[in-house]
């Protein structure tokens, strides 16, 4: 609505459609852009969860720290213009603080770290979800959004677990016990490979939650992930279905 007032009093009318001829074309334009990212957001995302883990542990801590910086700047573009402009600062804060963790290796600057990244993701899951749950008909962009929220949802997941373990190292129970922070962000694929198991109910036993702590957060996320496919995929079933219902009687 800002942005059509601005044009308004900015741009002359022409013969050429004038101002509605304008936002129709920044309109196209941003939703193209918002579909690009949600691709590059896909593919970043299916490399950190898949393939990262292959490499050697020295690599893998790099790649880690390297595809959530990406995942980050992907994701900033997955949002709507809006809201860029209020929260890039946030962002580029963010990317800064796990850089300087990076750099330092400091314990605490690790702490500060994962949970600045972690309450970032939420509201990166949060927006994904709303902006598919909120669409009146499911595209292309609509189901790239629902895909990447789930995604974001295990790697935030993911994040908790890792800062859990770096506050009580015993609660959980690995096949290679994690000692330190530097083995934490070394052994990232530990978590991510529980992570995702827990949030699609799929545990094979080789990892066990031991603290209380540790317990909770392994219900929370199977109930998150059982959640998100009966209520969001559910929702988007319907909404295309009534889509074409509309089609029919038309």
């Amino acid at each position: 609505m800002d942005l059509k007032m601005r044009l308004s009093k900015g741009i002359p009318k022409s013969k050429s459609g004038g101002i509605p001829a304008v936002l129709k074309k920044l309109e196209s334009a941003s939703h193209h852009i918002m579909t690009i990212a949600n691709l590059v957001l896909m593919g970043i995302l299916l490399f950190t969860i898949f393939i990262v883990m292959i490499f050697p542990h020295p690599i893998q801590r790099t790649l880690y720290q390297v595809s959530i910086t990406c995942i980050l700047i992907a994701a900033f573009f997955c949002i709507n213009m809006r809201r860029r402009r209020y929260m890039r600062w946030i962002f580029i804060a963010v990317i800064i603080i796990q850089w300087a963790y990076q750099l330092t290796g400091d314990v605490v600057m690790n702490g500060f770290s994962k949970s600045s990244t972690i309450c970032l993701f939420v509201v990166i899951a949060i927006w994904l979800v709303k902006q598919a749950a909120y669409s009146k008909t499911v595209t292309r962009i609509v189901i790239l959004e629902s895909v990447n929220g789930y995604l974001m949802i295990g790697m935030l997941y993911s994040i908790v677990i890792a800062l859990v373990i770096l506050l009580d190292p015993s609660a959980y129970h690995f096949q290679d016990p994690i000692t330190g922070s530097a083995g934490l962000l070394t052994h990232f694929d530990e978590c991510l490979y529980y992570g995702f198991s827990a949030l699609t109910t799929v545990t094979y036993g080789d990892v066990l939650p031991i603290s209380p702590v540790a317990k909770s957060l392994s219900a929370a996320m199977g109930l998150t992930g059982q959640m998100y496919v009966a209520v969001i995929i559910a929702m988007l079933v319907g909404k295309y279905a009534g889509r074409n219902k509309e089609l029919d009687k038309k």
